[in-house]
């Protein structure tokens, strides 16, 4: 398993959010932890629909970057809190998950897998596969990453859940 540390800002002309596109295109299993200086939403959204699992702000404490690095090696999603706690105060989606839609995201922002959220919900592993196409679809988001950012954004996770 290869895991980059990658600076979203970096000089040459492009930046770290196409070099992390560039990186997912040609090498499917490298896992990303994007590197800022900045707690901007788009940016971080930017860098996470281009394939990255992590976000980490650059002045982060030596605890949060490791927290991270583990995180995303691990096959989970890390949000430097700093910055999910930033993004939490912005607004809502139109659209909003169903109950049972919510409780598989939930189970995804803890870093389950749809098995195990399968045998905590007591549904088949296709029932949550469906469960969270249709969550995906309902609220615009790529991928998993984007969902538990949706999730602590709107309410249904606290950070101090995670």
């Amino acid at each position: 398993m290869v895991l980059v540390l990658l600076d979203l800002l970096m000089p040459g002309g492009i930046d770290g959010v196409e070099t992390a596109r560039r990186i997912r295109e040609r090498f499917l299993t490298v896992r990303i932890v994007g590197l800022t200086a900045s707690t901007d939403e788009a940016r971080m959204m930017a860098v996470l629909r281009a394939g990255a699992a992590g976000y980490v702000r650059k002045d982060a404490e030596p605890e949060v970057l490791l927290a991270a690095v583990r995180a995303v090696a691990q096959g989970r999603t890390y949000i430097d809190p700093t910055v999910a706690s930033a993004v939490l105060h912005s607004g809502a989606a139109e659209e909003v998950p169903s109950p049972r839609q919510a409780a598989v995201l939930r189970h995804m922002t803890f870093g389950r897998s749809n098995k195990e959220i399968a045998v905590e919900l007591g549904i088949t592993e296709e029932t949550v596969k469906t469960h969270v196409g249709h969550l995906l679809s309902k609220l615009r988001l790529e991928n998993r990453t984007q969902a538990v950012v949706y999730a602590l954004k709107n309410g249904l996770v606290r950070l101090e859940e995670i």
